[in-house]
């Protein structure tokens, strides 16, 4: 059997067969079985795929692939679980909120001077090291 369409609910759902469509389940549980086939892009709280998934998933608390689950496409959530032998294509973000403002990388003309500083330190940090070591072996042998 297959069903296309929205799937909304207020309960946790098992999938067995196909659905094409959209999935949400804001506070709840969606789980596709091992003769599941879902081609969806799903909201749900947590996510368990044993069968087959094709689209993006947005999590709020877990995304789990089983051994025996194959999955085609992005998750979002801040816990993903990934079992020996699942299989997966796609992007992991684990940060559903976004980067902090104060943790962005900076932008256009910013980024090339930030880079330019960042690697002048790095040379100054290079430099400093060898005389560094050049003077240890130096004290070493004056209290040999």
């Amino acid at each position: 059997m297959t069903v296309e369409g929205t799937l909304t609910a207020q309960e946790d759902i098992l999938l067995e067969g196909r659905f094409n469509g959209e999935v949400a389940l804001m506070e709840n549980a969606l789980v596709v079985g091992e003769t599941g086939d879902i081609r969806a892009d799903i909201k749900a709280k947590n996510v368990t795929i044993h069968g087959k998934a094709n689209g993006d998933i947005k999590a709020t608390n877990q995304v789990e692939i089983s051994a025996s689950g194959s999955m085609r496409g992005d998750i979002l959530s801040p816990r993903v679980i990934l079992h020996d032998g699942a299989k997966f294509k796609g992007r992991i973000d684990m940060e559903p909120e976004g980067l902090d403002a104060s943790a962005k990388p900076p932008k256009g003309a910013d980024a090339a001077k930030s880079a330019d500083s960042s690697s002048k330190s790095a040379k100054s940090a290079v430099a400093a090291e060898p005389s560094a070591a050049t003077a240890k072996p130096a004290e070493t042998r004056a209290r040999a």
